[in-house]
């Protein structure tokens, strides 16, 4: 085989190895993607609205592997203590008009009520607190009214709220979530437990669908690795093939046939 064919046919997989990458690049670059984000900070806060002041508005329940939902309302004690999860999230590379779609997922690790419960998401304006110290004294407000809500049925599921406007309002500023009970029922203790991220498994979780590109991580390109390694061997080949055209040595001179001029 001639030199020059020889290394065209060695240039096939290096073209057909950057044809490769560039399409790649150009799917990666419009999307749509997915992202699971998990939140920095997560806590609930106690309250006794039959008691102001009490001891339970200073509690700190922010290392805890479960999010607390409670509300019991006994008449006969006074009591009406109240719970409200606080979650927040860091969506700083994301932009606003890229976000299609915006999820909250609460695994629900135990369920203790009457009948199925109504939890209503809300937001807050308000990102400077951390799980280490958030109470109800200091807990921000949040906004009203619910933004969407979720039916708590039954243990050991995830449930989901529609948090799109939230994500696209915030744009690239920390996200913070408030879930609460739709409303208490007088003479009964309900309880609803999500796992936190500090939890072993099925953490809370923001999905969020978005164009553009994606986040600045390693993506493994599987079927880019073969044509890799035949450009890198088929360079070498080329390489080696053109050294030898021009350093081989002259043959041995053909002996002529007697009585050839």
């Amino acid at each position: 085989m001639r030199p020059w064919l020889a290394a065209a046919l060695l240039l096939i997989p290096v073209a057909a190895s950057s044809t490769l990458a560039i399409l790649l690049d150009a799917w990666e670059a419009g999307g749509p993607h997915a992202a699971d984000l998990e939140p920095t900070d997560d806590a609930y806060v106690w309250a006794d609205g039959a008691r102001r002041g009490s001891d339970l508005q200073r509690y700190n329940f922010g290392s805890q592997q479960t999010l607390l939902l409670t509300g019991r309302w006994n008449t006969s004690k006074p009591e009406q203590i109240v719970s409200t999860i606080y979650l927040k999230f860091d969506t700083s590379n994301l932009r606003a008009e890229s976000i299609i779609r915006a999820e909250l997922r609460l695994y629900a690790s135990r369920v203790s009520t009457k009948n199925p419960k109504t939890i209503n998401l809300h937001t807050s304006r308000n990102p400077g607190w951390t799980e280490s110290s958030l109470t109800f004294d200091n807990a921000p407000p949040f906004r009203t009214p619910e933004n969407a809500s979720a039916t708590i049925t039954a243990p050991e599921r995830w449930y989901r709220w529609d948090t799109t406007l939230y994500a696209r309002e915030r744009g690239s500023q920390p996200l913070v979530l408030v879930l609460i009970f739709d409303r208490l029922i007088q003479d009964a203790e309900e309880d609803i437990e999500f796992n936190s991220k500090e939890a072993p498994q099925n953490h809370p979780t923001l999905r969020i669908e978005y164009t553009g590109p994606p986040p600045p991580q390693p993506i493994p390109r599987l079927l880019l690795y073969p044509l890799t390694g035949l450009a890198i061997g088929a360079t070498g080949i080329l390489t080696t093939l053109l050294y030898q055209s021009r350093t081989k040595p002259a043959g041995r001179r053909r002996r002529k046939k007697p009585g050839a001029s």
